[in-house]
């Protein structure tokens, strides 16, 4: 009975967390300025891998927050086109 009570009052708090425009959960990694400055340096020649590493994520994160956006997606691929790589080790 107990835990019941304790479920309900759980749900009752989510919901009004909710309500008020709360985030739950973990805090995302990767933003929007995070996601474009990435899109600067893949612009710029450098690989994906080379500006997670910079930025201070890992590249499957990175990777996986620029292909969930359209918009950042379709950024992304233009970057990479326009792109002449570069050296990688100018970030070791």
């Amino acid at each position: 009975m107990e835990r019941e009570f304790i479920r309900a009052r759980t749900r009752e708090a989510l919901m009004r967390l909710r309500a008020q425009g709360k985030r739950l959960g973990r805090p995302r990694k990767v933003d929007e300025v995070i996601a474009r400055r990435a899109i600067e340096y893949v612009a710029r020649g450098y690989t994906l891998k080379d500006a997670a590493k910079v930025l201070g994520v890992s590249y499957s994160t990175l990777a996986r927050h620029l292909t969930q956006s359209p918009v950042l997606r379709s950024f992304y691929y233009e970057a990479m086109a326009g792109a002449r790589y570069v050296k990688s080790s100018a970030f070791t």
